[in-house]
């Protein structure tokens, strides 16, 4: 029997089931979601606490310094370059994505410190 409906009002016979292709191989936009939170807040901690061991442990840590809170964000983007060479476009994207909705909280969360000072009158009245 043929795939091929009888009539042209009726659907094809054949079920497509929606998991037998297995993972998509561009990867998870969820995934790279989640990775780049993942990065962003555990390296945040981690960078914090090696640039105020660098800077107990050496007078002027300098660039060692800069290197320490710069390696998460440099790991993503290396992250990031990474999967599209690997052609995980998707997980790529979902990095990207990441970085878009830490920009929007740092939106919302300027907009809403302007709103709680403009409730309050101002600066201690130095309008």
């Amino acid at each position: 029997m043929s795939n091929q409906p009888e009539s042209p009002y009726e659907a094809p016979t054949t079920q497509i089931d929606p998991q037998a292709a297995g993972p998509d191989p561009r990867g998870s936009r969820w995934a790279g979601f989640g990775l780049y939170w993942l990065i962003s807040v555990g390296g945040g901690f981690a960078s914090m606490f090696a640039a105020g061991l660098l800077s107990r442990l050496f007078w002027s840590p300098g660039a060692l310094y800069l290197l320490a809170t710069a390696a998460p964000w440099l790991a993503i983007l290396i992250l990031g370059i990474w999967f599209l060479g690997k052609g995980k476009s998707r997980t790529a994207q979902g990095l990207l994505f990441g970085f878009l909705s830490q920009i929007g909280l740092a939106v919302l969360f300027v907009a809403a410190c302007f709103g709680i000072i403009a409730m309050n009158g101002g600066l201690g009245g130095m309008h």
